[in-house]
């Protein structure tokens, strides 16, 4: 899980919207967000989404699990006590390439 802080959907839109649209995980690998606080996170048209904006306001995180591949379940969740809105990462280290191997798993087979 990698979290945006604050649970103002309004003003998360664009980069939650953006995920939804460009970076949701395969059927075989997505989890959904469950319960009262599940949220959806196509909020916006992806037609409407302004991609640069959306990258500059996202988490440093966040931005390095999709440049390793990652992406993520359907919705996010509001952690209201912890001011957070979550969203669940998913990454198949089966598709590192082998300069990912190297670095993140110190050259191990999976």
């Amino acid at each position: 899980v990698a979290s945006f802080h604050g649970v103002d959907l309004d003003q998360l839109a664009e980069p939650l919207s953006y995920l939804h649209a460009s970076h949701l995980a395969p059927h075989e690998l997505r989890v959904t967000a469950r319960g009262p606080n599940a949220r959806a996170m196509n909020i916006k048209a992806s037609d409407a989404i302004d991609r640069a904006r959306a990258l500059r306001v996202m988490p440093p995180l966040i931005k390095a699990y999709l440049r390793l591949g990652g992406c993520v379940g359907e919705g996010c969740y509001l952690d209201r006590a912890f001011n957070t809105t979550d969203v669940c990462m998913v990454m198949d280290t089966a598709r590192f390439s082998d300069v990912q191997r190297n670095r993140y798993l110190g050259g191990q087979p999976l």
